[in-house]
């Protein structure tokens, strides 16, 4: 398979079968060379035909290297075997093959499902000016809309957000929210679960918005105890150095062990107050290395702990979080209702148009193969006849893909 000796983890990339599979492995490590050879040998040991997958790469020029290595791989074994047949079929299909971008892959569902996505299968896909003037005409619109309905929320709201001179300070707000919810396969449900956030009843700890920011201070703290555990083991290895786990580095990290594992919110407030840094004074024997990088650690942690103080005080004041979140509640709703409003009026226009954006052509495609139901997705006849004739579905660049790709 090839003249680069593969890893022992390399190689259980390219031959596990029957199963998900996730690679992770830093940049430059062979990611995609491993996936080039895991095509290959399934290829080549019959396992599957060419056809009978589909290749994701991040960019176009990412699915002609793919392709590229590939036949690379398939025309090292014939070389080997000239007279097998099936190997000359396979490079034939090759250049047909689903190895492209999942916008491509998406929009070759619709040019063939067409009718199921209700879109004229003379589309095509919008230039970037002509979405910007659509966007802009659709944005002035809806605000001329919610001028005519006269909504007192919607001018407390402008009072608050609008610039001095234009509402370009709300158009930025509802574009970004757009982009958010769109990036999901089901905006309106997303925008939905955004707003319901903002509910007030109940214990306010169990506010979704609270949580994220109770779980991003427990994180914060947890990471921090994490990282330092591979310093803390360098500097053992030095016994003139030993003073620094001994006074600092091994107390500071049960103390953000602590704040992790608080069982609730006031817990958590009172560990993450208490946290306390020592002055730091260590002896000339000590590594200047080590003292260097576990100052460093320091420096950043007590950055955190000094931006997020008035939050966490914030955070033990049940009553003041509720009038917050009640306070914030009705420019959130006219938000949701802008950004709602001006999705529908973007997709009037393009369909006039008989435009797409990529997200439309990913959103469509999705629309062809599930229906949603009752808040559950199910699968369309369309989907189960892929499903029935592709063997895999591999994606180079996994990381990179959003909630709607996934």
């Amino acid at each position: 398979m090839g003249d680069i000796q593969l890893t022992n983890e390399q190689k259980a990339a390219v031959e596990t079968s029957d199963k998900n599979i996730l690679v992770s492995a830093a940049a430059g490590s062979g990611k995609t060379a491993v996936l080039a050879k895991r095509i290959a040998r399934n290829v080549i040991e019959g396992k599957t035909s060419i056809e009978k997958l589909v290749v994701v790469t991040f960019t176009k020029a990412a699915a002609s290297e793919m392709r590229a290595k590939i036949r690379k791989e398939l025309e090292k074994e014939l070389s080997k075997n000239p007279n097998n047949n099936s190997l000359y079929t396979q490079i034939t299909l090759l250049q047909d093959a689903n190895i492209c971008t999942i916008d491509s892959f998406c929009q070759g569902i619709l040019k063939t499902h067409f009718e199921e996505a209700g879109i004229d299968p003379d589309f095509r896909v919008a230039e970037d000016a002509e979405i910007t003037l659509i966007q802009s005409e659709a944005f002035d619109e809806v605000m001329e809309d919610f001028h005519r309905e006269g909504d007192p929320d919607f001018y407390k709201f402008l009072e608050c957000y609008s610039g001095k001179k234009d509402d370009s300070d709300i158009e930025k707000l509802v574009n970004a929210l757009y982009r958010s919810a769109d990036a999901n396969p089901w905006p309106d449900e997303w925008l939905d679960e955004m707003m319901s956030g903002y509910d007030d009843s109940g214990n306010i700890y169990d506010n979704k918005i609270i949580q994220y920011y109770i779980n991003f201070l427990k994180d914060t703290c947890s990471g921090y105890a994490l990282k330092l555990e591979p310093l803390i083991d360098e500097i053992l290895k030095d016994e003139n150095s030993i003073s620094l786990c001994e006074k600092f580095a091994v107390p500071e990290k049960e103390m953000f062990k602590n704040v992790a594992e608080s069982k609730d919110p006031k817990a958590l407030v009172d560990s993450f107050m208490g946290l306390n840094f020592i002055t730091f004074n260590t002896s000339n024997k000590c590594d200047d290395d080590l003292k260097k990088q576990l100052k460093a650690f320091r420096e950043i942690y007590k950055k955190i702990k000094s931006e997020n103080e008035n939050f966490v005080r914030f955070l033990s004041d049940e009553k003041g979080l509720k009038q917050e979140i009640n306070d914030t509640k009705p420019y959130i709703e006219i938000l949701i209702k802008l950004t709602k409003a001006y999705g529908k009026k973007l997709d009037e226009a393009k369909r006039e148009k008989n435009i797409v954006t990529f997200s439309d052509m990913e959103h469509l495609a999705l629309n062809v193969l599930v229906n949603r139901e009752d808040g559950k997705s199910v699968p369309t006849k369309a989907a189960l006849d892929l499903r029935n004739y592709y063997s895999e579905i591999m994606v180079d660049e996994y990381q990179d893909t959003n909630m709607l790709q996934e």
